[in-house]
């Protein structure tokens, strides 16, 4: 709440820019949605900022990657749940290289369901099942 609100404020002060942690005062904003799966979560992001998020991606199993998968957010949040080795990504990539650009993004490692390759993702408890690979960064090769 107090980013939304320092935000709005920023938006509302002519001396100040429209911007706010690299995105349009409007993306960094975007509404965040919380799904539960039984005891499992979800968080659908829109086009929020990182900074709007970061305190509370740990907090779910999954999340949908903001503003299309724009590299930098998406691995912030590759990197603040590192350990949690289940989580999956969701991106809804209906931009590839411009607006976001999940083209120039590495998922390698990582359990990522793109709509740009797979078309139409469906969501559901066994997508939060433990799977043989697991994501996160591992010590090696």
């Amino acid at each position: 709440m107090d980013y939304m609100m320092n935000a709005v404020a920023k938006h509302l002060d002519s001396r100040e820019s429209d911007n706010i942690d690299g995105e349009t005062i409007y993306n960094a904003t975007s509404i965040q949605v919380k799904i539960k799966f039984g005891a499992s979560s979800m968080l659908l992001c829109g086009d929020c900022s990182y900074a709007s998020i970061e305190n509370i991606v740990r907090s779910y199993d999954a999340i949908q990657l903001p503003h299309h998968g724009k590299p930098k957010q998406a691995e912030q949040i590759f990197e603040k749940k590192s350990d949690q080795i289940n989580s999956f990504y969701v991106i809804s990539d209906n931009t590839g290289n411009t607006n976001g650009g999940s083209d120039k993004l590495d998922t390698t490692g990582y359990r990522v369901y793109n709509t740009k390759y797979e078309g139409t993702i469906t969501i559901n408890n066994s997508n939060f099942l433990p799977k043989t690979v697991q994501t996160g960064r591992t010590l090696g090769m």
